[in-house]
Parts: structure tokens; sequence; C-alpha cells
């Protein structure tokens, strides 16, 4: 039997395609739902630094913890591990695994977020 852990979520609540990305995972992931608790990078500085988390790094990448704190996906391993368990995304969760599209979609989340916290101007300088 496979083990239930509650998965922490911390992502950009400031952003309005990753509010909508939330919505859509939660109605997408039926009763699997319940064992996901998101958490407002931008509204929990604190628990972020319980977690060795900065704010600048959570706004950079999608962080994913289990309720232990000692498991943390981040980026695109934070999508899979989110993806994976779910039968209707298990698919896109190999896909974006596979050796060609993982660092690719890596490359291009990454200059994606950045472009949109400088635009915003939410951080002041990108670390590379």
């Amino acid at each position: 039997m496979r083990s239930t852990l509650k998965l922490i979520v911390f992502y950009d609540a400031l952003c309005p395609s990753c509010v909508k990305d939330q919505e859509n995972y939660q109605r997408w992931a039926g009763d699997h739902a319940k064992n996901i608790v998101w958490q407002d990078a931008t509204s929990h500085e604190a628990l972020l630094k319980q977690y060795g988390v900065s704010l600048d790094e959570a706004l950079l990448e999608l962080h994913v913890f289990d309720e232990t704190k000692q498991i943390m996906h981040k980026e695109i391993d934070a999508y899979i591990q989110l993806l994976a368990p779910i039968p209707k995304l298990k698919i896109f969760a190999i896909l974006i695994n596979l050796p060609v599209i993982r660092p690719t979609l890596s490359f291009l989340y990454r200059r994606w977020v950045k472009r949109r916290l400088l635009k915003q101007g939410r951080v002041c300088k990108i670390p590379k």
C-alpha cells in the first residue's frame, strides 16, 4: 500500500498563471487534491525559512515538500511529483521527464519565470 503523505507546495500566488495552474490542478487531481497543501510563498516567508528555502528561491522555482519536511522537489521535479500520482496527468509526468524534453522545459521554465519576475519588478537581480 502506497503512503499518502501530504505534500506541501509553495507557489507564487501573485502570479495569475500560477494561480490558474493551481486551480486547474486541484480540479484535475480529484481525491488526490486532499493530500496537497498549497502555500503562497509570498505570504509565508517565515514558513519557507523553516523549510530552508528563501523567498527568492521559492519565486524562481516551484517547491514541493512532504509533510516530514525531509523530501524536497523543485522546478521540473516538483511538477513530476505532483503529476505522477494522478492517472489523467501521469503521462505528462512521464513526458516531461524524457531526456530531451526535461532540459528544454527546464530552460524555458526558468527563462519564463525570470522574465515575469523582472517585468513585475519583484526581483531585482536574478541568479544564474
